[in-house]
Order: structure tokens, then C-alpha cells, then sequence
């Protein structure tokens, strides 16, 4: 794996939770791992010598993606992970944010469907945003390593910074409790999320080709 990974789901974090929901996050850490190696793969720049584009494409990316992960959950039951659609909106307004305060062109869009959609669903959806906030909190420092994160610099990290304050979302006991005979299911939907994050920064890098061809 990347020293900076995009989506840190090693299981370092600090989640609650017993048997059953270790037992989750191995198998999703499993299933996953070509999914999650290959995006990584697609950000090494920034691990190894950043700048400003590769954020302003990381920025994008996951502004495309939580746009049609935001429409997605606003059809579906609140019922179903209340915390995760809450956490959705709030990080695609950060996101919105820092892409208006880099002057970033952020049309791309990206549907995402999941069905069916319920506890087993959002828990392997939850799983991969959550390994979002950790690789966020790596590439928060590495920016900072670099000397990125500076007054005037032009780099706005709201989605970054909050990842910091962003507790584990579906990792309580209850919420993965509800899984544990349905690994086969979060894994499916767990990838279905990635496949997401790969669809739209595809779309993002074409739009860019396409902007600066038009010059």
C-alpha cells in the first residue's frame, strides 16, 4: 500500500464494536483490497511529491462521487443509517466549499445506484467512507509536509481538517451486529462505492483534458 492511501481501511482505526464486527471489517478489508489498491495507485503523486493539481483532482473527485452518493441517500429511507447520509451532506458541503474557494469547475456528476439498500448495504458503504477520513488525515500532513497548507497558499482543506474531528460512523456494535450473516452483501455494496470513486474521478480527469484541449 501507498505510504499516503486514499482510503485507509487497515483497520487502525479506532472503531467499537466485538466479534462480529472485526469479523466484517476483515472480510471487507479482503474483498476490497484490488478496488482499493488500484485508486490508491491512481494518487501515488501525491505520496511522493504533491501539488497543487493532484489535490484540486482529489478535491473533485470526491466532490463528483459525494454528489451522487448525497442524491442517492436523499431517495432512500431515513430510517436506514440516519449518521451516514447526515455525514454524507455535511462533507459534500466542505467539499463544495474548498472547490469554490480554489475556483475549481466541479460539473462532473456521477449516479450511484444500490439495490437493494439497507443496514447491510450502508454498513459496507460506511466502511469504505470512513477509510476515506483516515487516508483524508494522511494527506492533510503530507500537504502540510510539503508546505501546502499556508495563508495565501490557495489550497483550502475544509474536508481535509474535518476528517480530524470525524468519529467512525457504522462501526458500532449495533450497526455491524446487523451484518454479520451478510458479509457477501456490505462487500458488494463496498465495492459498488469504490467503483463510484473510480467512475468519477474518471470523469473528472476527462473534463480536464477536455477544458484544457479547448484552450
Amino acid at each position: 500500500m501507498n505510504e499516503i492511501s486514499v482510503f485507509t481501511t487497515n483497520g487502525d482505526a479506532k472503531t467499537r464494536g466485538g466479534p462480529a464486527a472485526d469479523g466484517l471489517r476483515s472480510y471487507l478489508r479482503s474483498r476490497t483490497a484490488k478496488a482499493h489498491a488500484q485508486l490508491d495507485a491512481r494518487f501515488a503523486s501525491i505520496a511522493a511529491r504533491p501539488e497543487a493539481s493532484d489535490y484540486h483532482r482529489f478535491v473533485l473527485m470526491n466532490l463528483t462521487a459525494y454528489r451522487g452518493l448525497s442524491a442517492f441517500l436523499a431517495a432512500q429511507s431515513i430510517e436506514t443509517a440516519p449518521d451516514l447520509k447526515t455525514s454524507v451532506d455535511a462533507d459534500l458541503q466542505r467539499l463544495e466549499t474548498d472547490a469554490a474557494a480554489m475556483g475549481l469547475d466541479g460539473t462532473a456528476t456521477a449516479d450511484f445506484v444500490l439495490a437493494p439498500y439497507g443496514p447491510t448495504e450502508a454498513a459496507g458503504v460506511t466502511y469504505v467512507l470512513d477509510g476515506s477520513k483516515l487516508g483524508a488525515r494522511f494527506i492533510h500532513r503530507r500537504l502540510e509536509m510539503a508546505g501546502m497548507i499556508a495563508p495565501r497558499s490557495g489550497i483550502s482543506t475544509e474536508f481535509l481538517g474535518a476528517a480530524f474531528d470525524a468519529p467512525a460512523m457504522g462501526t458500532s456494535s449495533d450497526a455491524l451486529a446487523a451484518v454479520a450473516g451478510a458479509y457477501e452483501s456490505a462487500a458488494e455494496a463496498a465495492l459498488a462505492t469504490f467503483a463510484l470513486f473510480e467512475r468519477s474521478l474518471d470523469r473528472v480527469v476527462a473534463a480536464r483534458r477536455e477544458e484544457h484541449l479547448s484552450r
